[in-house]
């Protein structure tokens, strides 16, 4: 179900059902195949709605949460049976359907110039291009770069162990790598599932690009052009090859699994 947001731009739309300051309550569709419980829910909710009343917005939140897998079908559901949904997550070619039904989503343009300005500043303007016609309508805001939510986490214990201090440096997490690799032969010191080991390629290798798949982005020259192409994909396979080659790395970390990655974690196996 993750690969709904691993391969395809996620979005968030405001549907036609726009929020205004006098709203009291506010609908999210959201579909997402996380392992959230209610309490953390609970806790996101009552922050963002305790820093929308900084503001005047006396809002509450309301959260439909539901697997990836038949999400789009259960949206349509609840939108033609007349429930409240004022924004949801969606890719961008699902959510181009919705622009060619009529008054199901809107331009926020006057949403983002009064309440968005943050946004416009932090998000390139290259993502706002994905999301805007040619009439100048922006219809979404994109979710950019999704995979640098992510982080590495490492093994204390070894490292204690092994007299080895906390990695700062790639030079550093390569040396503590290679002496996992040394002292514990049948270990593979970094495993993790590809929305993990590819933020974590990307952050070593410096290359802003991912090694999952092929996106449409400007060059230095203001060019655009396929990922792969850019100086910065090559550094990645190099650094990608090299952590393969030293058996530092899990060759088959795009085709792992929840279970195989938790197998190997649970047997000890792996350390980063």
């Amino acid at each position: 179900m993750r690969k709904f947001w691993i391969t395809l731009l996620a979005l968030t739309l405001l549907m036609s059902l726009g929020v205004s300051a006098s709203a009291q309550t506010m609908v999210l569709f959201t579909p997402w195949a996380n392992t959230s419980t209610d309490q953390d829910t609970a806790q996101v909710r009552a922050l963002m709605e305790s820093e929308m009343a900084k503001d005047g917005l006396d809002i509450q939140l309301d959260w439909i949460i539901t697997p990836t897998d038949g999400s789009l079908e259960k949206l349509n559901v609840l939108l033609s049976s007349g429930e409240q949904i004022d924004a949801a997550a969606m890719n961008i070619g699902d959510a181009r359907s919705y622009l060619t039904s009529g008054n199901i989503i809107r331009p926020i343009n006057d949403l983002l110039e009064q309440y968005g300005q943050n946004l416009l500043k932090t998000i390139p303007q290259n993502a706002w291009a994905a999301v805007t016609d040619k009439d100048g309508n922006i219809w979404a805001i994109p979710d950019y770069y999704m995979w640098r939510w992510q982080g590495a986490a490492i093994r204390t214990d070894l490292l204690a162990e092994n007299g080895l201090e906390m990695p700062t440096t790639i030079p550093e997490i390569e040396h503590v790598m290679q002496v996992f690799k040394e002292k514990y032969p049948d270990m593979i010191p970094a495993v993790a599932l590809p929305w993990f080991s590819d933020p974590f390629l990307q952050g070593a290798s410096g290359a802003g690009v991912s090694s999952m798949m092929t996106e449409w982005v400007l060059s230095p020259e203001g060019k655009v052009v396929p990922s792969m192409t850019l100086p910065g994909y090559k550094n990645l396979i190099a650094l990608y090859t090299k952590w393969v080659e030293n058996g530092w790395l899990d060759p088959e970390y795009l085709s792992g699994s929840d279970d195989s990655q938790s197998k190997l974690w649970v047997s000890g196996r792996t350390g980063l």
